[in-house]
């Protein structure tokens, strides 16, 4: 797969680089409009570089992008590569809000697209065992479920030199729309029906700055399940974070904390799997995408799911400032 990279500027950039090399995928351009980002990393790689991502697959004619974009201009981008016609993954969010994705995944509808968000939680061990329990018809009732991903403070993206995501008007919000989304969207996953918004609450306390730093929201699906998402900047160290999916049922309680799945059973047999670190699903989302796009199959996550993360997300920010 001849593969072209556009926002080479953003953090998850040599993440996607890295993990679809190791996919076997050639890199064959990169694109950033912001600074030199796309010159240092097309020299890196030894392909060519271009500020604008139009030229780029002009040039190249990839057989798939991979496109990351300031939250403000990633409809935009969406947009344009649907437009275009090329198969790609769209780094979440898409856009500030939901009313930013609205237009492009009704676009995405008129003219269906391979185009694959990497919500790559989504290769959690987890849900594959929640699905074999439930074909077994040994998890019994859902009950509840908890998701959490809380990493280190914010100025680590200044460091890593995307300080626009400190700034509301550019990033729409802060943990909760870049993390949370990872945590709504699991439980929307879990549950596979509308879900509602009972409380939350958003906090800046730790850092002081614009956008949050911590977010908690309790859900609710139609059903009755009862769902809490966490997410912060609230980690004490730049590097690393506390990850946990946590599923209770009548007929099994399953933990995915530090790469390891602990599963436990009605008559107390427990299980241990290895889950691997959240860091190792880009490399699985990489793999996988380009497999299910050689195979004609749809990718593991669809820009119509990352927009339904979003509608919630929305919902969890209006239930936080109403109180």
């Amino acid at each position: 797969m001849r593969v072209a990279v556009i926002g080479v500027g953003h953090w998850h950039a040599r993440m996607h680089v890295e993990a679809f090399r190791r996919a076997g995928a050639e890199i064959v351009g990169v694109a950033d409009a912001q600074g030199n980002a796309a010159q240092k990393l097309g020299r890196e790689l030894g392909c060519p570089a271009y500020p604008d991502h139009r030229a780029l697959l002009d040039a190249v004619r990839p057989d798939f992008v991979v496109a990351m974009a300031r939250h403000c201009d990633a409809a935009a981008l969406a947009t344009d590569l649907l437009t275009i016609g090329l198969p790609f993954a769209m780094e979440k969010p898409l856009g500030r809000n939901a009313a930013e994705a609205a237009p492009v995944v009704e676009l995405a509808r008129r003219r269906p697209a391979f185009a694959a968000v990497p919500l790559v939680n989504r290769y959690s061990p987890l849900f594959a065992r929640v699905e074999a329990l439930r074909a077994s018809g040994e998890l019994g009732v859902l009950a509840h479920a908890h998701f959490r991903i809380v990493n280190g403070p914010p100025s680590r993206y200044e460091a890593s030199g995307v300080p626009w995501m400190l700034e509301p008007e550019l990033a729409g919000g802060g943990c909760l729309l870049n993390l949370g989304i990872h945590c709504v969207d699991a439980f929307l996953r879990l549950v596979g029906e509308e879900v509602e918004v009972i409380g939350a609450q958003v906090s800046s306390l730790a850092h002081g700055r614009r956008v949050e730093d911590y977010a908690v929201a309790t859900l609710r699906s139609r059903s009755g399940v009862v769902g809490i998402v966490e997410a912060g900047y609230t980690y004490a160290a730049s590097a690393g974070g506390d990850t946990e999916w946590r599923v209770g049922a009548t007929g099994a309680y399953l933990v995915d904390r530090e790469g390891v799945l602990r599963s436990v059973s009605r008559d107390g047999r427990i299980e241990r799997l290895e889950a691997g670190a959240s860091g190792t699903r880009y490399e699985q989302f990489a793999v996988d995408t380009l497999a299910r796009l050689r195979a004609g199959q749809p990718p593991i996550a669809t820009l119509e799911d990352c927009y339904r993360a979003m509608q919630v997300i929305d919902a969890i920010y209006r239930s936080a400032a109403e109180g």
